[in-house]
């Protein structure tokens, strides 16, 4: 009887499986056609490239950081060699079968979670159903959270981990039950899928004390706490060992203990890994996953998931008011300990992504997650017809509700397939670009075009260069490539130093993508060139022309008072007045300069937010589709006295490139505002200047500037034009901590609190000699300067920063 019943249920495992891969490659089926996204480009030509030249140098990943480009992070991920080799061999640049390793992996997962689920369930609550794991599966297989890790082939790295560390799980749960040849058989087996998935993704350190955490709790109630954790930590103590000669290897390989993304280490970082665990952000990820393009596309799944949120919570009391299965306590406090692990492990990561985006970091996560949900709603026990009922009950809800996810899963996916298209129309138009300009030595990449309805796309500028490579493009495209910020995030800022000085070199072309129209625009040559017959700094006053009138804002035309060129004005300055009125309650005072003709068509969404120096708050805004701004906004002090408020242009590459003077407009609120002055400024006697001699060094196609010798390095400063200055001050970043992210501007008017280095110079002009014991640590470091009274007040801005990059 045991034999058949044992047989059944095997068939019945199966089956189970098998529906549970089918619901995983449905939920996200349109990712077959997502292509190459970000970093998938650049993978492939890493890889590629090596596989038909010097196959062996693929090794390098064991002894250094992944790809050997420490510029994104330190990573030390070898064991992601085997899908990327794999996948280059047989499917070479046909994606979707690329893609259909992304859906084989997730559906393994998924089996290997449901399987989990089932073993765990009969070791720690004695319940032999089908139906919670199942239903845990499940819950997994249409989590639309998992879409980055199963449509972008580079996020396949967490389910790639999750394989080989439920696979790690499982059979140490196995080789519990086993003795003999079958017990050590399965012990291997755990602890070699152990080191994959530590030689896969950072996460993996947390297998051992999983395991011991399990240990623990499955011989609670027998032994003594003490006992119990002891006897957990014998248990576990080869797995310790193999963290332990991981954590030596990996750190002999990297350089360093830590590691991972650069920039993690801020204060306001590490607050977030122990408040980000409630972060409405990521709550909103794993509760209501629907990414905010799609929100009004999707109201009606939106309301559907709240209304069956509501019948789950009503379920989940009923579970408990009528089923007294108690025995669920253990697997509940494990699965609830996991969770909490794994989760403060990647919150801070995550919360630094953003939201969907960074759903990959939520998928090891979703397992315990998965199973929690499962248990809390769908009572284990069926002894009497009321518990039946509520059973069959609680298994319909959350039916639904795995099918209602799958459905926003599917939905998900599809974005990835726009982003691909989006992705393709940069590159080939910059292919296109490059074929029509063959003298072009250098083509400067102006602004991001990082993001697409959310998705990141290139965060920094190796991959797009990665992306350009053969066999992809002709051989050409990346070597003209260049950009002037190496990470190029959606901040669409432009550091105009950086770019007069490209633009100073012989054929050399400027340009920039539109995502709204999928077009590449180049910049004139002369944008810069000043006029001999005008003086060298401009203030030019403004002219305000009412469009219209409404209750609340009023709309003025803006134009220059007489003719000057676009590419010397730095700034709008308006003095204006204000005081808020009974009718304003709920509407914070503010002005929006904005210079796009459809501009009320664009999503305009708030980038960042500072204080300036007269105290009121300056919002920058970009377009979330293709992160390039259509506008600047300030909020004004409702006061009733006169403040003055900067618009800094010269340093949004969306007005360099697509902004035109006739189509500047501002939009004021309340419209009882005074304004009493508009002036178009040049700050060249605000900013000091530095700069790198192209004697002592090379700018490089990723934005910074190598020296060209060991022996010295010397930058060129220049404060003279800067009225009341008595002194300069310099100041050197951290390492790959550059100033703009601070505060989403280089018109800072203070140096950083969190600068590697501060020392003063002498004189106002001159050379500025950079030490070699500054930089201990290979990286790319931000310089720059300012100006200073006698009385130590900083006078104007801080210059744009150089970039250098020491090896």
């Amino acid at each position: 009887m045991a034999e058949t019943l044992s047989i059944r249920l095997g068939k019945r495992d199966a089956l189970a499986s098998l529906i549970l891969s089918v619901l995983a490659f449905v939920s996200f089926g349109p990712s077959l056609f997502a292509g190459f996204i970000s970093d998938d480009g650049q993978q492939y030509t890493y890889i590629y490239n090596y596989l038909h030249s010097q196959p062996l140098m693929l090794l390098q990943n064991f002894t250094s950081c992944w790809m050997q480009e420490p510029l994104w992070g330190l990573h030390y991920r070898p064991m992601m060699l085997l899908p990327l080799v794999f996948d280059v061999l047989v499917w070479n640049q046909n994606t979707v079968g690329w893609h259909i390793t992304c859906l084989s992996i997730h559906s393994a997962c998924t089996v290997l979670t449901f399987l989990l689920a089932r073993k765990l369930l009969q070791k720690l609550a004695y319940f032999d159903g089908i139906s919670i794991p199942f239903l845990a599966g499940a819950l997994f297989a249409a989590h639309p959270l998992h879409a980055e890790s199963v449509a972008w082939i580079c996020g396949r790295v967490d389910s790639f981990c999750t394989f080989f560390y439920l696979t790690s799980f499982l059979s140490f749960l196995y080789s519990l039950d086993a003795s003999g040849r079958p017990a050590r058989l399965s012990r291997i087996v755990s602890l070699c899928s152990c080191a994959a998935a530590l030689l896969s993704k950072e996460v993996g350190v947390t297998i051992p004390v999983v395991l011991a955490w399990y240990a623990f709790c499955s011989s609670l109630s027998a032994i003594p706490w003490t006992k119990a954790f002891l006897s957990a930590l014998k248990a576990t103590r080869v797995y310790w060992l193999l963290l332990a000669v991981y954590i030596l290897v990996r750190s002999l390989a990297l350089g360093t203990f830590v590691g991972g993304y650069h920039g993690f280490g801020s204060v306001a970082l590490d607050a977030i890994w122990l408040t980000g665990l409630l972060h409405w952000r990521l709550l909103q990820g794993v509760f209501v996953p629907i990414s905010l393009p799609q929100l009004t596309e999707l109201d009606s799944a939106f309301r559907t998931l709240i209304a069956l949120y509501v019948a789950i919570a009503l379920a989940s009391v009923a579970r408990f008011a009528v089923v007294r299965d108690w025995i669920v306590w253990r697997p509940i406090l494990f699965l609830s300990g996991w969770l909490l692990l794994a989760f403060a492990l990647v919150a801070r990561v995550w919360y630094a992504a953003g939201g969907l985006p960074g759903g990959r970091h939520f998928y090891l996560v979703s397992v315990p997650f998965s199973i929690i949900a499962a248990l809390l709603v769908i009572p284990t026990s069926t002894k009497s017809s009321a518990e039946k009922q509520l059973q069959k009950f609680s298994i319909g809800i959350v039916a639904v509700f795995s099918i209602l996810l799958a459905a926003l899963s599917f939905k998900s996916s599809e974005l990835w397939i726009e982003a691909n298209r989006y992705e393709a129309a940069t590159e080939k138009g910059i292919a296109a670009l490059s074929a029509t300009n063959k003298d072009a030595r250098r083509m400067v990449f102006l602004n991001p075009a990082a993001t697409f309805e959310h998705l990141p796309l290139y965060p920094t500028f190796v991959n797009l260069q990665g992306c350009l490579m053969p066999p992809l493009f002709p051989p050409d495209v990346h070597k003209k490539i260049a950009t002037l910020r190496a990470h190029i995030f959606n901040l669409d800022l432009l550091n105009k130093s950086a770019l007069v000085a490209n633009m100073e070199q012989p054929n050399t072309i400027v340009f920039g993508f539109d995502g709204d129209t999928r077009e590449i625009r180049t910049l004139p040559s002369d944008c810069f060139v000043s006029d001999p017959s005008s003086p060298s700094h401009i203030s030019v006053d403004g002219k305000l022309q009412p469009l219209t009138k409404a209750p609340n804002v009023t709309v003025y035309a803006m134009s220059p008072s007489r003719s000057m060129k676009k590419g010397l004005i730095d700034c709008v300055e308006i003095t204006a007045s204000c005081v808020k009125s009974d009718d304003m309650s709920g509407i914070d005072p503010s002005m929006l300069l904005s210079w796009a003709k459809d501009f009320g068509d664009r999503k305009s969404g708030v980038l960042n937010a500072y204080k300036t120096p007269d105290g009121a708050r300056a919002v920058w805004r970009i377009d979330d589709t293709d992160a390039l701004a259509g506008s600047l906004a300030c909020f004004m002090e409702a006061d009733g006295k006169a403040h003055k408020y900067r618009f800094h242009l010269s340093e949004i590459s969306s007005w360099i490139l697509f902004g035109s003077l006739s189509d500047l407009q501002l939009t004021v609120s309340p419209p009882s505002t005074e304004i009493t002055s508009v002036k178009f400024l040049n700050l060249e006697n605000e900013i000091p200047k530095l700069s790198a001699s192209p004697d002592r060094w090379t700018r490089q196609q990723n934005g910074t500037v190598a020296p060209k010798s060991n022996d010295a390095l010397v930058l060129n400063f220049d404060a003279t034009k800067i009225a009341g200055a008595s002194h300069v001050m310099a100041e050197i970043s951290k390492p790959f901590e550059y100033y703009e992210y601070f505060n989403a501007s280089y018109r800072q008017d203070a140096l950083s609190p969190n600068s590697l280095k501060k020392y003063s110079l002498e004189g106002l002009k001159g050379e500025m000699e950079l030490w070699r014991d500054d930089f201990k640590v290979p990286g790319e470091y931000d310089v720059r300067v300012a100006a200073f009274n006698k009385d130590g007040k900083l006078i104007g801005y801080v210059s744009d920063p150089v970039t250098i990059s020491i090896k």
